[in-house]
């Protein structure tokens, strides 16, 4: 099965065999073979019972890359929507406006201007 990280490829066949790079032999038995990604090409692991498997190495590389699985960027995701949701709470509770703790208190009628009261009531109107 091949694995690539960044620069690197590397194959591996269920036991230990002679490894080939279009048909010179790159490496001594071993059932894994490493190395750094330069071009595309056929290799295979074989046998001594002349049992082969190929492998046809073709990709894109780089220093810098990495491959993101699938349960990852899942966990990316329901993080991001947690911590989404948690903020979007906070800044509800810290906006909310603040109810008094009594029945509302109906607003007086402004004071009259300083000066002199209402007129006595005449006696004969009593």
């Amino acid at each position: 099965k091949p694995e690539f990280w960044r620069s690197k490829v590397k194959l591996t066949c269920p036991e230990k065999a002679k490894w080939f790079y279009k048909n010179e032999k790159v490496h001594n038995e071993s059932d894994t073979y490493e190395f750094t990604y330069t071009s595309k090409g056929t290799y295979r692991c074989e046998y001594e019972t002349n049992q082969k498997y190929y492998f046809y190495v073709e990709g894109n590389v780089c220093e810098n890359c990495f491959e993101l699985d699938g349960n990852t960027l899942f966990m990316v995701i329901v993080g991001d929507l947690l911590l989404t949701i948690i903020m979007m709470v906070i800044v509800y509770r810290c906006t909310k406006k603040k109810s008094p703790a009594g029945p509302p208190q109906p607003s007086k009628a402004p004071p009259r201007s300083g000066g002199r009261g209402p007129p006595v009531p005449s006696p004969d109107y009593e």
